[in-house]
């Protein structure tokens, strides 16, 4: 299983001390919070000599972060950062940073990274839990970070395709023959086949 391990930002006192140590350590990639720009993740990415997944907490990390995107190998939405920089009440909803989180998706899209939604802070609300990460999964994130163990099963379960989504998926790739066509009452083409090839590989069938 590939570790990270998460970084002071920069311009912090310890960036320096965790960069020589993180350098040194056998994790898999680093994780750098807070990140505001290119120059910041290329800068570290080089010093670090490790893949970096940059954290979009500010809004100047969300005006930049198709150019993060560039350098970094995911982007994730560090989303009560982000309500604090735009001055929102920390328990504000999701829909006041909406704009937000799509931009980072774009941006991930757009530079062929994955992208993760941001933490869900009431660890007794199973029920909140599930339903953020069934709408981060409708905004197009790959997966979600998680600040408690009992979140881990929820989460895969939300974000990894149903069996009857893998059914359908398996139905449709056997049924395509090129171009757009009729497919259980519905139009497909080429760009369908695609969506059901992913959901089978993160069923572990692709």
């Amino acid at each position: 299983m590939p570790v990270a391990i998460r970084i002071n930002g920069v311009g912090t006192e310890w960036q320096s001390d965790d960069i020589e140590a993180v350098a040194g350590s056998r994790s898999d990639y680093a994780v750098l919070p807070r990140a505001s720009s290119l120059q910041d993740v290329r800068q570290v990415a080089d010093a670090l000599n490790k893949p970096l997944l940059a954290m979009i907490e500010t809004a100047a990390g969300v005006l930049a972060a198709p150019e993060i995107a560039r350098a970094a190998q995911a982007l994730i939405a560090g989303t009560n950062d982000l309500r604090a920089d735009l001055h929102l009440p920390l328990d504000a909803t999701r829909e006041p940073i909406s704009t937000a989180l799509q931009l980072i998706i774009l941006a991930a899209r757009a530079g062929e990274v994955p992208a993760f939604d941001g933490v869900f802070n009431r660890l007794s609300d199973a029920e909140g839990f599930l339903s953020e990460c069934m709408h981060g999964r409708s905004l197009g994130f790959d997966g979600k970070s998680l600040i408690h163990p009992d979140q881990i099963a929820p989460c895969n379960e939300a974000f990894g395709p149903s069996q009857d989504e893998v059914q359908t998926a398996r139905r449709l790739v056997e049924a395509f023959s090129g171009g757009a066509e009729r497919f259980e009452d519905r139009m497909i083409e080429r760009m369908h086949v695609e969506a059901a090839r992913r959901a089978l590989k993160r069923a572990g069938e692709g």
